[in-house]
């Protein structure tokens, strides 16, 4: 699957605040494939235990803080429990220059939901 970032960004996928969404299918075919690109879960260390889809973990109280830590030219695909810690993810990313950001619509819940494991 290769990705083209702008083939997933339009109005109609966006929300309010124009966070760029990934569905748990899209979200699934770019992880198990060949792009390069960093996989970041916002939660809390204790929620990884739980669930874990893998990943660079900062947690979103830290990010701002911690943005340094990512790579600007890669796409970022941001994930949380549900998706909401993920779209201020987003938003605290495009607001330190990360051009290609995507939150994984519904978190980890829905990402797991839609792309059962094994």
């Amino acid at each position: 699957y290769q990705i083209q970032a702008d083939s997933f960004y339009s109005p109609a996928r966006c929300n309010t605040t124009a966070t760029k969404e990934l569905s748990p299918k899209e979200a699934y075919l770019i992880i198990n494939s060949e792009n390069d690109y960093t996989l970041l879960d916002v939660r809390n260390p204790e929620e990884k235990v739980l669930q874990d889809i893998g990943g660079k973990q900062i947690p979103l109280p830290e990010l701002a803080n911690r943005v340094s830590e990512l790579n600007k030219s890669k796409i970022i695909i941001v994930y949380c429990q549900k998706g909401l810690r993920g779209q201020k993810a987003c938003e605290i990313l495009s607001s330190n220059g990360f051009s290609e950001v995507f939150n994984l619509s519904g978190g980890i819940e829905n990402y797991i939901k839609e792309n059962p494991q094994p």
